[in-house]
């Protein structure tokens, strides 16, 4: 089996030993691909990850730490301690952990010395559906951003 990842499915190719019985009139067909997508089971359950959610939720990012970039050439380097630099920003940067709740780190990224230089920092593991569009993907990810589609633009570790 050889996973797809830009559909999260499996692709089964079938060797000429194996008949797969059409439900339109029973006949027999070899050498055929099918597409065969995860169970809604499978889709929710965790994964293997290399993130620490407890020691996440004391502040330790250790787990985290390194540089993380999105599609759009974006990216985010962050420390143990939950220090963090934007690419786009020479301003320094802190992650907090509010909540890890469902398998998902909800935090905050924001500027120590602004009082509104913040955004929320979303941390979902493999295998885990992103909270705004349900995704299930097949790394680690950060969402970071002020609004629902941010999540379409996800960071990933290098």
């Amino acid at each position: 089996m050889k996973p797809n990842v830009s559909t999260n499915q499996e692709v089964v190719a079938s060797s000429p030993s194996v008949t797969d019985m059409t439900a339109a009139g029973n006949e027999a067909q070899d050498d055929e691909t099918k597409v065969v997508s995860p169970s809604q089971d499978q889709a929710n359950q965790p994964s293997e990850s290399d993130i620490d959610f407890e020691c996440l939720a004391y502040g330790d990012f250790s787990s985290l730490a390194g540089t993380w970039s999105n599609d759009l050439g974006e990216s985010v380097t962050l420390a143990q301690d939950g220090q963090a630099s934007l690419s786009r920003t020479q301003s320094p940067y802190q992650v907090k952990t509010n909540i890890v709740k469902g398998n998902v780190c909800f935090g905050t990224i924001y500027d120590p010395n602004s009082l509104t230089e913040s955004a929320a920092f979303i941390v979902v593991p493999k295998g885990i559906g992103d909270p705004f569009l349900g995704e299930v993907r097949t790394s680690d990810c950060l969402i970071i951003g002020q609004c629902a589609s941010d999540s379409e633009h996800p960071y990933f570790k290098h």
